[in-house]
This record gives structure tokens, sequence and C-alpha cells, in this order.
């Protein structure tokens, strides 16, 4: 079960990202880069329903005492 700890508990966990690929602008979601409280990142919004499909790619980062786990997903609209 992905967790972060309280750092100044001494305790650590591990942690799920998604990293979303889009092949093209059909299934790029909507750029919310603008509203975004963090206007450094890229913020993309998508409809309900919307199918994260994992592409098999994933990538484990260790960071401070936490384990990241990237895994890479593809975007696929509800028909």
């Amino acid at each position: 079960e992905p967790s972060i700890q309280n750092p100044d508990s001494g305790c650590y966990g591990s942690a799920l990202i998604f990293r979303l690929r889009s092949t093209t602008f059909m299934n790029l979601g909507c750029d919310l880069t603008e509203l975004s409280a963090f206007p450094h990142e890229k913020e993309f919004l998508y409809p309900s329903l919307t199918f994260m499909q994992p592409t098999g790619v994933t990538h484990t980062l260790k960071h401070g005492g936490t384990t990241f786990t990237v895994v890479e997903v593809e975007p696929a609209f509800p028909s």
C-alpha cells in the first residue's frame, strides 16, 4: 500500500506516481496549467471514467528513505 510517513517520526515508506504518456493530441486532456497553484508544473484535466492504460514502463527511485514507483500510463477515453 503506497504511503509516505512523517519524516519527523523516522519512518519512511513508498509512493506511487503515474507518468502520463500522450501519443496524440486526441488523448491529451484539457490543459489547466494557467489555473494551477504550481505554474512550473503541467496539469491536465481528464473526463470521468478515463482509463489509464499501463504501457509496461516502470521506474523505481529512492530519495531520502522513500521509494517512489513511477508507472507510465496512457489515457484512454470512454466510448
